[in-house]
Parts: C-alpha cells; structure tokens; sequence
C-alpha cells in the first residue's frame, strides 16, 4: 500500500482483483490431461497482489524428455470467482525450452477448479513465449483444495 496525501492507497491489480478475494492462498491440485489420465499434483499460491506461483510433482520427471522449473506467473480476475492466469517456465536440458502455460480458474464454494494449456517453444535465447500462433501441447484440467493453517 502507499501512502498519498495521507490517504492510503491500493494498487490497480488488487483493486481489480477483489472480486475473486477467496481465491487467494495456497492450494493444492490434482491435474489431468486432457484425455482424463493423471498427470500430477502441484501446490498453486494466489497472492493478493496479483502474482501465482505454482510448483509441479512432476517438475523432476519432466515432459517430453525435460524436467521443468517451478511456474512463477501472474493472475486476474475477470469477473467474480473467475481467473485467469499465466505462467512460465524453464525446461532443463536435454531439451531446453521455454514454457507457457495459460489458465482458467473458477472457484465455486470452497472448490477451485479450471484449465492448463500448456505451450512449449523449443530453446531458450531468442524465443518469444507470449507468440500466439503457438498450438497447446495439451490442456490440462484441474481441482483444488485449499491448504488451511492447523
């Protein structure tokens, strides 16, 4: 928060991301591909100020011969209970790449639910992750729950 004229002030992002205040915090998903399979876990934290990280079972196990890094990202809300958000991240060699993943959130009651498209780009130097003639690799669904304090 600053502090203008004495009046406290809230940024943009958080203002525009009150509508969709229960989905902040950490949660923990079970995700599937496309085709119904289990693909993993992942533990997704939802800041206030409009940031995502999102840390995958999988990471180490990788996809498509890489192992990937941890998913840092940003999110919005684009009406109340829904979100979307995106992603990146790095996979390791023998297959360097640059990751994006695209997402949909919606949070009914105390459930969060949504999509992954997931977006490899082969390499890393020069490679552009925000093109938007690149085709998903797959879309992923998934369920939430959120990790509440004991």
């Amino acid at each position: 928060l600053a502090l203008l004229a004495g009046v406290a002030t809230v940024p943009a992002q958080a203002q525009d991301n009150a509508a969709c205040a229960a989905m902040v915090g950490v949660w923990l998903t079970t995700i599937g591909t496309s085709g119904g399979e289990y693909a993993s876990r992942s533990l997704v934290t939802v800041n206030a100020d409009g940031t995502l990280q999102a840390i995958d079972s999988a990471q180490n196990q990788g996809l498509q011969g890489s192992s990937f890094s941890s998913q840092p990202g940003v999110w919005r809300c684009t009406e109340a209970g829904k979100a979307s958000a995106r992603t990146l991240n790095f996979g390791f060699p023998p297959r360097d790449s640059i990751a994006r993943s695209d997402w949909t959130l919606s949070l009914d009651g105390a459930a969060l639910s949504g999509s992954i498209a997931l977006h490899i780009f082969p390499g890393v130097k020069g490679v552009d992750p925000f093109r938007t003639d690149s085709k998903p690799v797959d879309t992923f669904r998934f369920t939430a729950q959120k990790v509440s304090p004991p």
